[in-house]
């Protein structure tokens, strides 16, 4: 089964990160899901945006969670973009691909979760963080929205722990940079029933091998679905499609289908003839 290509803040790398230009561009160059970061402005309105001020990746200076949503609004992201909303980001995909939600910061999970289910999106909507209070809140908050640990794999002495930690979360998997993933570690995932997915930044890597083009293609992350990924899509030149995409037992309780009780009858009609059924993100 060939993974899902799955692009990063938006694309970037194709249009400025985490703007709905860069999700359109997405949608058009056939990804089968669409990743972003959240973050909230002061006035507790779930945004896109990777850091913690907007000094980077726009022409204001500040920290996103001192700014209102109408301070933020008047910011440059670049090419005439400006922060959008989760509200917007939700619209503008509408279901025609899986949205892989990292969320930054801890404290804004209500926020996105009233959001995400006003729009009826928790069908193609996934959460992933670093922040394991952030996973475990989610899960609590919400059973239908599929969640899973984000690490790095960096300095982990004992993964058999992390694995079953990882479960006490509620979380349906863990998502390891490739660097750090080896067969024992997916050999200790599975019998505990987590899925375990190698992740890897494009144009890190590209960067790596000596590329100096700024617009190398970043769609770098990969999730297992339950149905093989549509085939109409096309991808850009130069992304990478990758290995290690697995799926969990027939019993696992990390499995979401259309129609399982875990899926809830809140789930988005509308979205659900459009996204594959999938394994909760890995």
């Amino acid at each position: 089964m060939p993974p899902l290509i799955v692009s990063h803040r938006a694309c970037r790398g194709h249009a400025p990160e985490n703007t709905l230009a860069g999700v359109r561009t997405a949608l058009r160059l056939g990804a089968d899901g669409i990743e972003v970061d959240l973050r909230c402005t002061r006035d507790d309105v779930p945004v896109l945006l990777h850091d913690d001020t907007v000094s980077r990746t726009t022409d204001g200076e500040g920290e996103i969670a001192e700014l209102s949503l109408r301070q933020a609004r008047r910011l440059d992201v670049g090419r005439g973009e400006r922060i959008p909303t989760l509200r917007e980001l939700l619209r503008t995909v509408d279901g025609k691909a899986l949205l892989v939600l990292e969320v930054k910061v801890a404290g804004i999970e209500e926020a996105v979760l009233g959001v995400v289910r006003r729009a009826r999106a928790l069908d193609f909507c996934v959460v992933h963080s670093f922040l394991p209070h952030v996973v475990k809140r989610f899960r609590k908050l919400e059973p239908r929205l599929p969640a899973s640990l984000l690490a790095t794999g960096r300095n982990v002495r004992d993964w058999p722990r992390l694995l079953g930690d990882t479960l006490e979360l509620g979380a349906q998997g863990i998502a390891i940079h490739h660097s750090a993933v080896t067969s024992e570690i997916v050999g200790a995932a599975l019998p505990n029933g987590s899925v375990t997915a190698p992740w890897r930044n494009a144009l890190t890597s590209a960067r790596s091998r000596g590329a100096r083009s700024p617009n190398a293609p970043e769609l770098t992350r990969w999730y297992s679905p339950s149905r093989p990924p549509p085939t109409s899509g096309r991808h850009a030149p130069g992304q990478r499609r990758v290995t290690s995409v697995l799926r969990p037992p027939p019993d696992s309780r990390v499995r979401v289908s259309k129609g399982s009780p875990s899926a809830g009858s809140g789930s988005s009609k509308r979205a659900s003839s459009r996204v594959p059924n999938r394994v909760a993100p890995i």
